[in-house]
C-alpha cells in the first residue's frame, strides 16, 4: 500500500512510497515500514526517526503540535518525513487504511467499565465459539481467537496494534471480536476509526485516578465509547447509578441488571439468582424471552457479567435458546474467579480484584458459595493511586474472617511502605497477617484453613510475573496454587 493510500483524506501530495509495514515503535521497524511518530509525555518524537530509517523505515510521519507545519516535509533527516498536526487522533484512521478496515468485516463489541471488561469479551467469544461461529478476543489476558490468545501489553493496544490485532484474528475466520476498551485507549484515540457494532457498559468505581484525576473525568473518558456512529446496540448495567444516567442519555439502548426497566425498547433482567458450589443459576425475564440459565462462574457480579453477555448476543440475532443450552458448557476465564480445589483441602479461588470495589464484590460473591469461613489474600500495585489502598483494607474487612497481606507488583516503591497503606484502612490491624512472600502467603494460608473454607487469591489473577524495583520475576498464582494443592494430596 502506498503511503497516499495510507493517509487519504489527512495527508495529500504525499510522495509515491510503498509501504509493507507499520508501526508506532521504533524498536519494532522492519524494512518497507512507516513510522508513526507520537510525541510523548516525557520523550520528544524525533528522537527516534534517525534509528527508524537505520532499521529500514522508507517513510515517517511525525507528529506537530503547529498547525501550521501540518503536510510539510521535514529537511532535518536523510528519509522522507512528513510533518501531521493532531497524529495521535488519526491514527487509528491510518492503521485503519493499511489494514483494509478489520472492524468493519466482523461483529465488533466493544466493553468498557471498571470491573467485567476481561470475563464478558471471554464469555461473548466463549458462546461464539461453541455456537459454531469463531470469534476472537483483545483485551488484558491477551489477544487471538479464543483459546489461542497471546498476551498483551496494555488492556489497550495502540491504534496500530489494535487495527492488526483485528485484521490477523479476522483473516484467522474470527466472525465477531470482542475488545476491552480502557479509559486510557478511549482518551488517547487508539480505539477512534474503529467500527463499533455494540458497546457494553459494566459500572464505575475507583480505579486509574493517578491518570485520570477525578471519577468525573473517569467517567466521562469512558462514556466516549457510546458516542460511536458505528454503533447498533448500547447494552447498560442500570443497577449502577452511572449507567441508569446514560440509559436515559443515550438511543437504542439494552438495558441489563437486576433492577431492568421491562417496560424498556429492550431489556434483560434477572429476577432470581441461586448460587451453588460448583456455579450458579438465575432466572430471567428478556425483550427475546424468559428463562433460567446454569453457569460454572461464582458471585453475584458473574450474573450480571452472563447478563450483559447474554443481552449484547441476543441484539446481534444470536437465538436465546442455543444460548441456554450452551451455558453449561461454558470455560473457566483465567485468573477471573477460577477455582481450584483439592479433596480434603479448603476451596481456592484466583482473581484480578484490584480495586475497592472490585474486591468487594468478589468477597461477597464468594460468601454466596462459602459453607465456613473466608479468607483472603492480597496486596496493592506500587507507583500507581496511593488512595485506594486504605479503601482496599475498608471493603475487605467486614466480609471475611481472615485476611494477609502480602506483596502484589511493589515496582519502584518499598513493600513495607506499600502495606502500612493498606494496614491504615484496617480497625482491627492486630488480626490482620503480613506475608510478603505471596507464594509463602498462599502456603500458610492452605495449611490454615479448615476444608471447608473458602480463599480468595486477590489481585493478579491471569499474571504471570511480579515486579520488584530492580527485576521482574515469574510468579503466577495460578501456578502456585495448583502446585501447593498438588503437593497436599500426594
Amino acid at each position: 500500500m502506498t503511503l497516499a493510500e495510507i493517509c487519504q483524506g489527512y495527508l495529500t501530495d504525499l510522495a509515491s512510497i510503498s509501504c509493507l509495514g507499520m508501526t508506532m515503535d521504533s524498536r519494532q521497524v522492519s524494512a518497507g515500514d512507516v513510522f508513526i511518530a507520537i510525541q510523548g509525555t516525557q520523550t520528544h518524537a524525533e528522537r527516534f526517526v534517525a534509528s527508524a530509517f537505520e532499521k529500514g523505515a522508507v517513510a515517517v510521519i511525525l507528529e506537530t503540535q503547529q498547525a501550521e507545519l501540518h503536510n510539510t516535509l521535514c529537511r532535518d533527516f536523510s528519509g522522507y518525513v512528513v510533518y501531521a498536526y493532531q497524529l495521535a487522533e488519526h491514527a487509528s484512521a491510518l492503521a485503519g487504511h493499511f489494514y483494509q478496515q478489520p472492524s468493519a468485516k466482523v461483529t465488533l463489541y466493544g466493553v468498557t467499565g471498571t470491573n467485567g471488561k476481561s470475563s464478558i469479551c471471554n464469555l461473548i467469544a466463549n458462546f461464539s465459539s461453541l455456537l459454531g461461529a469463531p470469534a476472537g478476543v483483545l483485551g488484558t489476558l491477551g489477544n487471538g481467537l479464543f483459546g489461542q490468545l497471546t498476551p498483551a501489553l496494555n488492556t489497550t493496544g495502540s491504534p496500530v496494534e489494535v487495527q492488526a490485532s483485528l485484521s490477523q484474528q479476522q483473516q484467522a475466520g474470527a466472525m465477531a471480536i470482542a475488545m476491552e476498551v480502557s479509559s486510557h485507549g478511549l482518551v488517547q484515540h487508539r480505539v477512534a476509526a474503529l467500527a463499533f457494532d455494540c458497546a457494553i457498559f459494566t459500572n464505575l468505581s475507583r480505579d486509574h485516578l493517578d491518570y485520570h484525576g477525578t471519577m468525573q473525568a473517569y467517567g466521562a473518558a469512558k462514556r466516549r465509547l457510546f458516542d460511536f456512529d458505528s454503533l447498533q446496540h448500547r447494552v447498560i448495567n442500570v443497577d449502577d447509578e452511572i449507567g441508569r444516567r446514560w440509559a436515559q442519555e443515550c438511543q437504542n439502548v439494552i438495558e441489563y441488571g437486576f433492577s431492568a426497566n421491562v417496560s424498556a425498547a429492550k431489556f434483560f433482567k434477572v429476577t432470581e439468582a441461586t448460587y451453588l458450589p460448583q456455579g450458579l443459576s438465575f432466572k430471567f425475564t428478556s425483550s427475546w424471552g424468559n428463562g433460567a440459565i446454569t453457569a460454572p462462574l461464582y458471585g453475584e457480579f458473574n450474573v450480571l457479567n452472563l447478563a450483559a453477555t447474554l443481552a449484547a448476543l441476543l441484539a446481534q440475532g444470536v437465538e436465546l435458546s442455543k444460548l441456554v443450552t450452551a451455558a453449561p458448557q461454558l470455560s473457566a476465564i483465567d485468573g477471573r474467579m477460577e477455582h481450584f480445589g483439592a479433596n480434603t483441602k479448603p476451596s481456592v479461588v484466583v482473581d484480578y480484584a484490584h480495586t475497592p470495589d472490585a474486591l468487594k464484590q468478589a468477597l461477597q460473591g464468594l460468601a454466596l458459595h462459602c459453607q465456613a469461613n473466608l479468607w483472603l489474600i492480597f496486596g496493592c500495585g506500587g507507583d500507581r493511586d496511593k488512595g485506594k489502598r486504605a479503601e482496599m483494607a475498608q471493603a475487605a474487612e467486614p466480609l471475611c474472617q481472615h485476611i494477609i497481606l502480602t506483596d502484589d507488583n511493589p515496582r519502584t516503591e518499598s513493600p513495607e511502605m506499600i502495606v502500612q497503606d493498606i494496614l491504615a484502612g484496617f480497625k482491627n490491624v492486630a488480626s490482620v497477617e503480613v506475608i510478603h512472600s505471596r507464594e509463602q502467603a498462599i502456603s500458610y494460608a492452605l495449611t490454615q484453613a479448615a476444608p471447608q473454607d473458602v480463599i480468595l487469591v486477590a489481585g493478579k489473577g491471569h499474571e504471570d510475573y511480579q515486579i520488584f524495583a530492580d527485576r521482574t520475576v515469574h510468579f503466577s498464582d495460578r501456578e502456585c496454587v495448583s502446585a501447593l494443592l498438588k503437593e497436599a494430596t500426594l
